[in-house]
């Protein structure tokens, strides 16, 4: 009866100890030129909204990635919210990124294969998500918001060129 139960709590520590890989792991492969769309909720400025979007956009321009109005998709959703105290010692932040693109399901797939008939029932999939949970005081809260930022920004790169890794060159 013991014997079992640390068979069991064992089993459960060694798979919890040793994880796959990164779902998003390969998910960006092939992807050249995105749309951006960034969200800003808690605070009424657009300068500053304004201000982190070129910022994303420069960064991405600069790693070899286009962004493009023109197409739906991959589209890359920066969403931040803000949650600024003057009252309380503590402000909070959210920041997340997901890059959403077209995918079809395997059952449409492989239908489609058979019937050799394109389909149409593209449905739309995040294919990459992080995100940054943070807590800052109301003077500071811009300024971390903004390294939090530049930190996912570099880890949504970091990611794309191991995933793309003759781009570097």
């Amino acid at each position: 009866m013991y014997f079992r139960k640390y068979l069991i709590v064992f089993f459960l520590l060694f798979v919890s100890a040793y994880p796959k890989d990164i779902w998003y792991d390969g998910n960006l492969k092939g992807i050249e030129e995105i749309n951006l769309d960034v969200n800003l909720k808690g605070s009424n400025e657009a300068a500053w909204r304004s201000r982190i979007t070129q910022y994303i956009q420069l960064y991405l321009l600069d790693n070899e990635l286009k962004t493009s109005i023109q197409i739906p998709m991959p589209k890359l959703v920066v969403d931040i919210y803000i949650i600024d105290s003057s009252v309380e010692p503590v402000s909070s932040f959210l920041i997340n990124y997901s890059l959403y693109n077209y995918a079809v399901s395997e059952s449409v797939y492989y239908k489609s294969i058979v019937d050799t008939v394109v389909t149409k029932k593209f449905m739309t999939n995040r294919i990459y998500s992080q995100e940054l949970l943070g807590q800052s005081s109301s003077a500071k809260i811009y300024f971390d918001v903004e390294n939090g930022i530049k930190r996912l920004t570099s880890a949504f790169i970091d990611q794309w060129y191991r995933d793309n890794p003759l781009k570097q060159f």
